[in-house]
């Protein structure tokens, strides 16, 4: 986990697997910020952004498929802060997953 400098601004998102869901650890999510993709391992990661309103999207891969169990969230970024968001993804893999601030 990367600890940002007090003076930038961001969000930490943690990306979590269904406990029973071995197999999801062999592939990555998807973490999009309004619009633009990145791929990270499940865990918790720090992205830099401005200050303002953002659409952050979350999902994984799975087998050939990408963007499964997705969730978005907009969120109000403050000069400064941070915040943090929680991803968990579903029991079944054609489900919605979900996003939590906190």
């Amino acid at each position: 986990m990367t600890v940002p400098p007090s003076t930038q601004s961001g969000v930490f998102i943690t990306t979590q697997r269904f406990p029973l869901a071995w197999l999801f650890w062999t592939f990555k999510t998807d973490v999009s910020i309004d619009e633009e993709t990145m791929v990270v391992p499940w865990g918790t990661h720090f992205f830099n952004l401005a200050p303002g309103r953002h659409r952050i999207r979350i999902g994984f891969h799975y087998l050939w498929a990408k963007d499964m169990g997705a969730d978005e969230i907009e969120c109000e970024i403050e000069r400064g802060a941070t915040i943090s968001l929680t991803y968990r993804s579903p029991f079944l893999v054609t489900s919605k997953g979900s996003i939590v601030i906190g």
